[in-house]
């Protein structure tokens, strides 16, 4: 076959379409021999991949080619001027497309291996299979997709060239939609079929160099459809306003403008959303008279004429108005004006009576009181009520001339012998004489106590003559006196000291709630394991005579001190101690050395996994992972995180902060060295020495997995 004759080009998408073109020519030479005699005798015959390599670097261009060709002189091309390319990129918003990279990204890269850091849309040619590959981001997954037939349908793959998709596709055939500018791939995954953008899109809408499809449409109706033109603009001639499509609708997706005037696209916009309010106080009218009364509106307008309201309802006993924007409620005439008055009347029953409150329509309220147990509430007039206990001679309440009366009647009715009682009714008091002789000429005395403090007591013997003689009786010393005026009694209270018996049961000997008392207790002797008692031995260890145990100096040597025996120790090298005793380090460290860590899992068949836990450090830098059998190895920081791990597919990156350190694939027997090397470390709570691995046999067959990391310790 004949290599296409690839003319000159001169915009981004020529040369993007030429390299597609070219590509597809090269998948054909890969799958299959040619024999074409014109093809054999052509210097394209001869074209390596080296020489691809060479022409994808030559073709790049730069801002200094100056074109000589009499042919472009005849060209439209020719009348390009640099005046208009810049009005371009003003009026397209087209930028410099040399700085965006666009033209190293339109490039294939040919290689055994994917490129690093794809796009969306970049093109790789596969050279060990010889497939032409498409990097596509569907949303949530990324991936290279066949972007050219594979040799078992080389025969069917084809590129059509249509406004609308070609019918009977089959896996891997190209389509150019040449209304939009695109050139698609028939995609085939596991539960669906189709077309995927094969080419990244350009400028604003997929274009925006030379042969891409222009924005400008002469008004909405000549827009493309809303459907195949999601993420696309389109700009209206007729009203000079862009739109964007999001797949559903074009109109509802308008771009506002603006500028420094205020006739601007947003300014309009802005006048037509930005309302004034007003509110006002209107009357109520959609009732009864009086419901309209009783009720006032408060109204909020806006400029376009939409309202919102309130309604006030004055309640019983209020009456409500308004006087421009201000409403008044106010009592109604009757509450205001009401007036009360309260008297005392006369209740049914002799022991009660009651208040009435009346108003001034005639409306009256009473409160009864009700006399109890003898006690009698009268009316003394309008105003006055009376509460009154009865006398006794009515049979109520004892009253204290009641009380004097009786205690006359007790001396005056009583049996007695030359003694007279006189009751003095008005001075409350009651007159003893004596009327009896007993020789002595009759003078008689009377015997009267009294006191002047609370511990003390004082008799009086009073003669006729009321001559006084008195004695004193004053308590101290552990003895009070009180004087009972109601008994005519004096009494005398002394507590005797009293030796406490600890042995007495009874009386004022007794000692109440008294401790126990164990029995005598002997301690046992102290030994390593039992706590007891000790005896100094009065040399090396003495007691004084108030208990304190002291330890003669030099008296004893301590064991040397080991990982699990108390003791002394003696100062080494990097260390001091002063006279006061304090120990310092005076420096010294030792240097963690690289060390190879090792485990094995136990026999696993081919393709099984198991975790391995491995003993190495809290903190650590990975160099190297060494496996003897063909196997997958991840390291992890925690258990945890391994087991968040398990259901990942080998070759899918781990998501960051997922806890997976470091991960090798083995096709047999081989040291995986880290470079640069790697930080570690154990996240357990608290920190182990454990580092965490999941090994998943390769090897074809069952067999045990020993993995050995090469580490450097950090920390301690």
């Amino acid at each position: 076959m004949v290599l296409r004759n690839v003319a000159k080009t001169f915009s981004l998408e020529q040369q993007r379409q030429e390299i597609n073109l070219l590509a597809a020519d090269l998948h054909a030479l890969s799958i299959g021999s040619e024999t074409d005699p014109i093809f054999t005798a052509s210097a394209a015959s001869a074209v390596t991949t080296q020489n691809i390599s060479d022409w994808n670097s030559a073709y790049q261009f730069t801002s200094t080619f100056q074109e000589s060709d009499p042919i472009f002189s005849a060209s439209p091309a020719y009348s390009v001027t640099h005046l208009r390319i810049a009005n371009w990129d003003s009026a397209f918003l087209w930028g410099n497309h040399a700085q965006a990279g666009y033209l190293l990204k339109s490039t294939i890269a040919i290689s055994d291996n994917q490129p690093g850091n794809p796009s969306n849309g970049e093109l790789w040619w596969k050279s060990d299979s010889g497939v032409l590959k498409v990097y596509y981001e569907d949303g949530d997954t990324n991936q290279w997709v066949d972007a050219s037939p594979t040799s078992a349908s080389a025969t069917s793959a084809k590129v059509l060239t249509a406004d609308v998709p070609p019918a009977n596709p089959v896996n891997g055939d190209l389509w150019w939609k040449s209304d939009s500018g695109t050139l698609k791939v028939y995609f085939s995954d596991s539960d669906s079929n189709q077309w995927v953008d094969a080419s990244p899109a350009g400028g604003i809408t997929g274009g925006g160099g030379g042969g891409s499809p222009s924005i400008l449409y002469a008004d909405v109706a000549s827009f493309p459809a809303v459907a195949d033109s999601e993420s696309k603009f389109a700009y209206a001639d007729d009203t000079g306003i862009m739109y964007y499509s999001n797949g559903v609708s074009w109109t509802s997706q308008r771009l506002v403008t603006t500028n420094s005037t205020t006739s601007s696209d947003f300014a309009t916009l802005l006048g037509n959303t930005q309302l004034t309010y007003n509110i006002n106080v209107v009357d109520f009218t959609t009732g009864t008279t009086a419901e309209n009364l009783a009720r006032k509106i408060i109204r909020l307008e806006d400029s376009s004429g939409t309202t919102d309201q309130i309604v006030l309802v004055a309640g019983t006993g209020l009456a409500i108005s308004d006087s421009s924007d201000e409403i008044q409620i106010d009592l109604t005439a009757d509450i205001a004006n009401s007036t009360y008055s309260i008297s005392a009347e006369t209740a049914a029953g002799a022991a009660s009576s009651k208040l009435t409150l009346t108003d001034n329509a005639g409306t009256t309220d009473e409160i009864t009181f009700a006399g109890a147990d003898g006690l009698l509430v009268e009316r003394t007039d309008a105003n006055t009520l009376t509460f009154r206990a009865p006398s006794g001679a009515s049979g109520g309440s004892y009253t204290t001339e009641d009380a004097q009366d009786a205690a006359a009647l007790l001396f005056s009715n009583g049996t007695h012998t030359g003694i007279t009682f006189t009751y003095d009714d008005n001075n409350n008091s009651i007159d003893a004489v004596v009327t009896g002789g007993g020789g002595g000429g009759g003078t008689t005395y009377d015997l009267l106590g009294s006191n002047t403090t609370s511990n003390n007591a004082i008799l009086t013997l009073r003669d006729a003559a009321n001559n006084d003689d008195t004695i004193e009786f004053t308590g101290s010393n552990g003895t009070d006196i009180t004087w009972d005026s109601a008994n005519k009694k004096v009494t005398i209270n002394s507590i005797a000291p009293v030796q406490s018996d600890w042995d007495a049961t009874s009386g004022l000997a007794q000692i109440l709630n008294k401790p126990s008392i164990p029995s005598a207790y002997t301690l046992p002797a102290a030994s390593a394991s039992s706590l007891g008692g000790v005896i100094p031995d009065g040399t090396t260890i003495t007691v004084d005579g108030s208990g304190n145990i002291s330890a003669v100096a030099g008296g004893y040597t301590l064991p040397i001190a080991a990982a699990g025996t108390l003791g002394g120790i003696k100062i080494g090298s990097g260390l001091s101690i002063d006279a006061a005793g304090v120990l310092t380090a005076t420096g010294g460290s030792s240097v963690p050395q690289i060390q190879d860590l090792t485990g094995t899992t136990s026999s696993l068949a081919d393709d099984a996994t198991a975790e391995l836990n491995i003993t190495g450090y809290k903190a650590y830098s990975l160099f190297k992972i060494e496996v003897d059998a063909a196997a997958w190895v991840r390291v992890y920081t925690d258990d945890a995180s391994r087991d968040a791990d398990q259901t990942r597919s080998e070759g899918a990156d781990p998501s960051p902060g997922s806890g997976v350190i470091a991960e090798v694939r083995t096709t047999t027997a081989e040291s995986i060295l880290i470079t640069p090397g790697i930080m570690g470390f154990n996240n357990d709570s608290p920190r182990t020495t454990t580092i965490y691995l999941s090994v998943t046999n390769r090897s074809g067959s069952a067999s045990t997995v020993t993995v050995t990391l090469t580490a450097l310790q950090i920390g301690e």
